[in-house]
């Protein structure tokens, strides 16, 4: 960066426990000089999940002609809903795939 900070911006991965598939679930907008803290204040639709179903959240140093992975995480769908969450995700009716 010109600037000497990073920008960056977060892609979030589906990953499907019945066969392993992934398709992009989401993307943060780039924080332009977020640098080390980022702030995304972001949300996405809800989703219908099966058991064992993953998150892969990648974080991107966005550059001018190509962006460089700065780190990645994963978890299961599970574990980053609460019993008290469930709760509430179930009263919805999943959203339809296009």
């Amino acid at each position: 960066d010109s600037n000497g900070k990073m920008d960056p911006f977060a892609v979030v991965d589906w990953i499907s426990s019945a066969d392993g598939s992934r398709w992009e679930f989401s993307r943060t907008p780039t924080h332009f000089s977020g640098h080390m803290a980022p702030q995304w204040n972001h949300t996405s639709r809800g989703q219908s999940f099966a058991k064992g179903d993953r998150l892969e959240v990648r974080v991107w140093e966005k550059d001018a002609f190509s962006n460089e992975l700065c780190g990645k995480v994963s978890a299961s769908v599970e574990d980053l809903l609460t019993a008290e969450h469930l709760k509430e995700v179930a009263r919805y009716p999943p959203v339809p795939s296009s």
